[in-house]
């Protein structure tokens, strides 16, 4: 009795709930919108951990998403400079600082800059000039090559 029964249940999970699977998919990823990051909120009850977890960096958990995880307290990784985390903010004077030592680095690496280009165009119209001479002498020979190859063959000519 179990073989004619087999027959039915291969057809009914072939024909109707292999598709009946396929037309699910499609409707539920059809239809899935995805939801905006909620603005994170520091509460005073949330994010309480008396020791880092044991895995990681201590503040990230084990399946972390870093667009919908925030981590405490600063927020949204995205959002947070994690280097600066613990730090005190820069202030008028370091900035002003920090940004004149850039805009000399900047000015040396654009000076270095076009000497290296200055370099590389001068080595350009150096080996222009050498394929050029090159070019010429080659002519040249070529020149040489053919009036010794006239020379021979008025020789033979008057020779015989």
């Amino acid at each position: 009795t179990t073989g004619k029964h087999a027959g039915r249940w291969k057809k009914f999970s072939l024909f109707g709930a292999l598709p009946l699977v396929a037309i699910l998919t499609l409707l539920v990823f059809s239809s899935h919108m995805e939801m905006d990051r909620s603005e994170f909120k520091n509460y005073t009850h949330m994010y309480k951990r008396s020791k880092p977890f044991w895995f990681r960096d201590g503040n990230r958990t084990a399946f972390h998403n870093s667009h919908f995880n925030a981590l405490p307290p600063a927020g949204y990784e995205d959002e947070v400079d994690e280097s600066s985390i613990g730090k005190e903010p820069e202030s008028e004077k370091d900035k002003k600082k920090r940004l004149n030592e850039f805009q000399k680095l900047s000015k040396n690496w654009h000076r270095h800059v076009g000497k290296r280009d200055a370099q590389i165009k001068k080595e350009q119209e150096t080996s222009a000039k050498e394929a050029k001479r090159q070019q010429a002498q080659e002519e040249k020979d070529e020149q040489q090559i053919q009036k010794n190859n006239a020379k021979k063959e008025n020789k033979s000519i008057e020779e015989h």
